[in-house]
């Protein structure tokens, strides 16, 4: 299964963050959201779930890679998100390249096209068409159709000539985690003064921080809850977050918000839902940070600017409305009250049931299933102790920052390849140029060689028989005995 990792294993922080670049989970930790949902329908009694943690799609897959697919797995799902854009194109090159050489059964779950909030397609490039339309013919060679996010990609994927019979609108699985029976009840009042707010914001959109700083003053009991690897990198390290912001959203240790530690940032949904069932109302423009809300039980209303949020606000019901311009006066209690979750809760069990049909179409076992639950598998998950939210270097929590400091120190041996401000001897012998250094190397891969082989030597034999090595060491005794002799005659 393609996923980031698996619902049950544990990653802290710093390694989270550390992996591939772009943190285990992909860029964007909303996107355990939908992966743990999906690995958890799937993972049925007696089977077993491997998630790929993302390599399918990388430039290290060989060919070796894709035959041990088709030799040890015996069907290969992928849960997707907005994979139909030009961003990523090259990952979704890569894994069409794959599915083509597949000769087990792929189905896709849950994937979506990124266009602008009008939805309109007519101006994306023959490229990008290119590259989705041979994504879905390798899938389905091997599935009986694709399960999309909403109405905008399925009318998109029809434009490019596949029929209705080989798209399904399924929305997001992250939906269907709690069950058939997903409800929301808003409570009468609008939150007060001291209410828990969680704010999501999709930083590159510039009338955002208004709106999040304008409401972190006016409410101080909320809190900024970040999704991107760049913004982990900043509460982890204190390090500067580079790309477009817009301004008001933190970007490094001098923001109001980080310096009063209102930034929590959740390595686990599990985790996530426990603190925003907690809080009163969440809102903004993740989709995923207000799913994770609405399946913790707490309001949410998303702040849509494209169409991969409105298509599966619209699919499921969250209500929405078009991110206000920045010169617009933003009332947190007016975007409450007029929170109608009405049609979320009518939709969610005929949205469940499209879902369930989609998955026994595509032959995949899941847990919905008559005699196919897994109850083990759901206490395994519940016992499981997740990492805490990272805050920031303000935090109160020192053994989360002598845990910081642990990680970065790993031993004496890492230290040794430090640059910055390392200490530099003021005569030591010393590389003149990029060629001197390149035959220090080079000597030192000759002198680990020698070594290497000496120990090979000494492995082979200690791999002998007992009885062998005996008479070995039996032969070396006599010949020494004879060389006695001969220089005593």
């Amino acid at each position: 299964m393609r996923a980031g990792k698996a619902p049950h294993d544990v990653v802290a922080a710093e390694a989270s963050f550390a992996r591939n670049r772009s943190g285990v989970f992909g860029a964007n930790v909303g996107n355990f959201l939908f992966t743990n949902a999906v690995y958890r329908t799937v993972n049925v009694p007696g089977a077993e779930v491997v998630v790929d943690s993302l390599e399918t799609e990388s430039n290290r897959v060989n060919e070796r890679y894709i035959s041990r697919i088709n030799e040890e797995f015996d069907v290969f799902v992928l849960p997707l998100a907005n994979a139909f854009r030009p961003q990523f194109l090259p990952w979704l090159d890569r894994l069409s390249g794959v599915i083509e050489k597949l000769t087990i059964p792929v189905v896709v779950v849950g994937v979506g096209a990124q266009l602008g909030f009008s939805g309109d397609y007519s101006g994306i490039s023959e490229k990008t068409n290119a590259s989705v339309s041979r994504f879905m013919r390798a899938v389905l060679d091997h599935s009986a159709s694709v399960g999309v996010r909403g109405e905008i990609t399925a009318d998109y994927l029809h434009s490019l000539g596949f029929g209705t019979d080989q798209v399904d609108v399924i929305g997001c699985p992250s939906l269907y985690d709690n069950g058939r029976l997903l409800r929301i009840d808003k409570a009468n009042d609008s939150p007060t003064r001291n209410a828990r707010l969680a704010l999501n914001v999709t930083p590159s959109i510039s009338s955002m921080g208004k709106i999040l700083m304008d409401t972190v003053e006016q409410y101080p009991n909320s809190v900024y809850v970040p999704q991107e690897h760049r913004e982990l990198a900043l509460l982890l390290w204190g390090q500067h977050v580079a790309g477009k912001l817009a301004e008001g959203v933190p970007r490094d240790i001098t923001h109001p918000l980080y310096r009063q530690d209102r930034i929590r940032f959740f390595l686990d949904p599990a985790t996530w839902r426990d603190y925003l069932s907690t809080c009163e109302f969440a809102f903004g423009n993740r989709i995923h940070g207000n799913i994770a809300a609405l399946t913790a039980g707490t309001p949410a209303v998303l702040l849509s600017h494209d169409s991969r949020t409105l298509e599966l606000a619209r699919y499921h019901g969250i209500p929405y409305r078009p991110v206000p311009p920045a010169e617009e006066r933003f009332d947190v209690s007016e975007l409450y009250e007029s929170a109608d979750f009405a049609e979320f809760n009518r939709q969610s069990p005929e949205n469940f049931d499209r879902y369930t049909r989609f998955l026994d179409a595509n032959h995949i076992p899941h847990v919905y299933g008559q005699g196919l639950a897994n109850p083990a598998y759901d206490r395994e998950l519940s016992a499981t102790q997740y990492p805490a939210p990272v805050g920031t270097l303000f935090a109160s929590d020192r053994d989360a920052l002598i845990g910081r400091v642990r990680w970065l120190w790993q031993g004496v041996e890492s230290d040794q390849t430090r640059k910055v401000g390392a200490y530099k001897p003021p005569f030591a012998p010393q590389a003149q140029n990029a060629v001197d250094e390149i035959g220090l190397l080079q000597e030192e891969v000759r002198r680990l060689t020698a070594r290497l082989e000496e120990h090979e030597g000494t492995l082979r034999y200690l791999r002998q028989p007992v009885e062998k090595r005996a008479v070995e060491g039996l032969k070396v005794r006599v010949n020494h005995l004879r060389k006695r002799g001969r220089r005593s005659a």
